[in-house]
């Protein structure tokens, strides 16, 4: 399906698809698991290299509740008549606002006043002073927290923890951060973490459920394996063979102490029945050796199975006690 959307504040048209809403669903999660190592690279002490990745990563992602040309989340969808309508109706654009500094003003009073436009909601007039402050100091670490809070779009840490989840790939100032802490940016980088580690949890255990599931069904088609291999009675068909052969040679001597003259007929039987008997025979070692080895495969899924299992009942056991206390 096909939406049209218009921005309420500039008059932006655009229009996307479900495809490009389910591709984007699947580069977050591509994106989410990718960008684990790389932040925790970054905490850990690599902070170029963590930097340059998120940077990156943050142009492949679309916020469709947003509009592209001036990021307003004042947008409505259109049908093709009011399509049609605008088209034919002229546009008008006001200028945008602009935003003008005392060149006087102290680090102090454009940290305060990029705290008020934060409270209010206006992140294009706190992101430019909280820049204009970074120019006179560029290592104040409550600047680059507050500039996190603005590209979240939200108000306080709070908000932030919440949003984390949401904009888990989207934390390029995270070296910095770290580098300029300040009692606010510590807790950021703590929740951080702490939604990181959350997401290596859950990224750990949807792995052990895809293996235990990819165990399960590879148990069953080795014991289908098994069954069709169990229906081939290479032993048996070897046996008769063998009977052949030895009936067959009876008769060869027979004929030749009788009439003292060669039956090749009998001979070539005789070869014949020997060959197919042994390699019957060896086809059912083989036969046997595959079951043995596809039953020793089962077992150890199995056992892993079981022991996947095990961690999931012990850890919903835990997490049932501590709801109930």
């Amino acid at each position: 399906m096909e939406y049209r959307m218009r921005c309420n504040t500039c008059g932006q048209i655009w229009c996307y698809t479900d495809s490009d809403i389910k591709s984007q669903e699947l580069e977050i999660k591509r994106m989410k698991a990718a960008m684990t190592a790389s932040i925790f690279d970054a905490l850990a002490g690599d902070m170029v290299s963590s930097r340059e990745a998120l940077l990156l990563s943050r142009g492949k992602l679309n916020d469709f509740s947003r509009c592209p040309n001036c990021n307003s989340t004042q947008i409505t969808q259109i049908t093709d008549d009011a399509l049609i309508e605008i088209k034919e109706t002229p546009l008008v654009v006001t200028d945008s606002k602009r935003i003008e500094i005392n060149p006087q003003a102290s680090p102090e009073s454009l940290l305060r006043r990029a705290e008020l436009f934060i409270e209010d909601g206006d992140w294009d007039a706190a992101d430019t002073y909280l820049n204009a402050l970074l120019d006179i100091e560029p290592e104040n670490g409550e600047a680059y927290y507050y500039k996190q809070l603005v590209m979240w779009r939200v108000k306080n840490i709070d908000e932030a923890k919440i949003a984390c989840g949401t904009h888990i790939t989207s934390i390029p100032l995270i070296s910095k951060l770290q580098k300029f802490h300040c009692d606010k940016s510590e807790e950021l980088i703590r929740v951080i973490t702490e939604r990181y580690r959350e997401i290596e949890q859950e990224t750990r255990e949807q792995d052990e459920i895809n293996k235990m599931e990819s165990d399960r069904l590879r148990v069953d088609s080795l014991k289908q394996q098994i069954f069709l291999l169990n229906t081939h009675n290479y032993k048996a068909t070897g046996i008769i063979c063998f009977l052949i052969a030895v009936i067959s040679a009876f008769c060869f001597f027979e004929i030749y102490l009788s009439t003292n003259s060669i039956n090749i007929v009998a001979i070539l039987v005789t070869l014949i029945s020997l060959f197919i008997g042994y390699s019957r025979i060896d086809k059912d070692k083989e036969r046997k050796n595959m079951v043995n080895n596809m039953a020793n495969e089962i077992c150890r899924l199995n056992s892993e199975i079981n022991e996947i299992q095990a961690k999931r009942e012990d850890k919903e056991s835990k997490n049932t006690e501590m709801s109930e206390e």
